[in-house]
This record gives C-alpha cells, structure tokens and sequence, in this order.
C-alpha cells in the first residue's frame, strides 16, 4: 500500500472517532481523493418519525449511483477511489471509504464501504444509465 494511502487512512481513522469532518475533507482532497454525497432515499419513518430504515444513493461529479450488489471476493476491489460525505445522527457528517470496481471506470461503477472500518461491508454502485453488467457482478436478490 503507498505510504501517501496509509498516512491517509490513519488520519481517516482518527478522525472519524473524533468527528473533525472539515480537517477530514481537507486531508482527503490533499491526497487527490474523490468527494461525493451519500445520499438517503425512501425512507421510512415509524409513528414516532424515528428513522426505520432507508436506500442510499452515491452522487458523484453530476452522476447518481444506485445499489446493485454486494461484493465478494477481494478480488473486484480497486484503490482508495473517495469519500462519501454522509449526515450522521448528530447532525456531524461522517464519511465512508469508496473504492474503484477492479476494470470498470468509475463513471459507471464504484464500490462503498458501508458499516465503517471496524466492520464494514462492501457494495457495488452502478451509474443509474448503466446497461452492461459485467460478469461476476450479482445483483441483490440472486446471491
């Protein structure tokens, strides 16, 4: 791994425990990483508007990234692409890691990091216009 990718991560880490979100951004951008927008969509609120559950989007350079699949295998996973910027309950912005799809232009595919560092899980993101699935990419609801 660059070291440059490294100082980075750790700095991420350390910033994410301690909610610094403009040092984070800054930092980020210094080390040429893309910033986009988690973005939530539908929601569900129950009686007491508490937030039940919701999908989210990646919006990125003009373009609307929908959920299409989990990734398995380390196999799909590109370099360090982005961060995406995401409210967080105490109106903090938090941020998660968005990685390239391994061949695909980040135009068209990305992959993020949900859940954190500490336990996160991995989903592709397609481009809303984006036709062509590649081989070895599944689509939720037929793992």
């Amino acid at each position: 791994m660059n070291k440059l990718i490294a100082a980075v991560l750790i700095f991420l880490l350390f910033f994410e425990f301690f909610g610094c979100a403009a040092l984070r951004e800054k930092i980020a951008k210094a080390a040429g990483l893309e910033m986009m927008q988690l973005a939530a969509v539908n929601p569900q609120y129950d009686d007491n508007g508490e937030l039940l559950t919701c999908q989210y989007e990646l919006h990125w350079d003009g373009r609307e990234y929908e959920p299409f699949g989990g990734v398995f295998g380390n196999d799909a996973m590109g370099e360090l692409f982005g961060l995406a910027l995401y409210p967080g309950p105490s109106g903090k912005y938090g941020t998660d890691r968005v990685f390239l799809a391994s061949g695909q232009k980040p135009e068209e595919w990305l992959i993020w990091e949900g859940g954190g560092f500490m336990m996160g899980f991995y989903m592709f993101f397609k481009e809303k216009s984006v036709t062509d699935i590649p081989d070895g990419f599944v689509p939720f609801g037929t793992e």
